[in-house]
């Protein structure tokens, strides 16, 4: 099989499962030496099996690893996963169940691609529990503000500081 010619700087590979997408990086990488290519891949186990197959021109890591060396590394203090107790402490919620809720909406948000919490967020369950899905986006907005900074101890997410 011939090595396939890329003519740009960046080559992006999308495509199913068991199509080819690492035996073609695998042989841009081979077919450029001096080239630096990184190779991202969702799971541990992915990447450690891919490191033993590429040349030493490539990096293979995952993405959350790229995005703990560009921004998880500020919060290596406080990662965690957010405690209902420490919600409910630090947004003054008196029902552990909305704290819960609360954190749930949180971790749709960060699975998503929107660039902000929003009522749609708020887990279905929850309506008919709460006065409304806004209370509990706005819990979850300020969680997520919490999370973000530094300064506070509430837990940051491995999700959080990828989003």
């Amino acid at each position: 099989m011939a090595a396939p010619v890329a003519r740009g700087e960046c080559v992006l590979i999308h495509a199913y499962a068991g199509t080819g997408k690492t035996t073609t990086l695998q042989l841009l990488a081979n077919a450029h030496p001096s080239k630096r290519i990184l190779y991202v891949c969702f799971n541990r186990e992915t990447a450690e099996q891919a490191r033993k197959r590429f040349p030493q021109n490539a990096d293979c890591r995952t993405i959350h690893s790229l995005a703990y060396t560009l921004h998880g590394g500020a919060y290596r203090h406080k990662l965690g996963t957010p405690r209902p107790l420490d919600v409910m402490r630090a947004l003054g919620i008196t029902e552990p169940f909305v704290a819960v809720y609360v954190i749930q909406t949180v971790q749709r948000f960060l699975h998503g691609m929107d660039h902000s919490i929003q009522p749609c967020h708020v887990p279905p369950e929850c309506i008919g529990w709460d006065s409304s899905p806004e209370r509990i986006a706005n819990h979850a907005c300020e969680l997520w503000r919490l999370m973000q900074d530094c300064q506070s101890p509430m837990a940051m997410s491995h999700d959080g500081y990828l989003k």
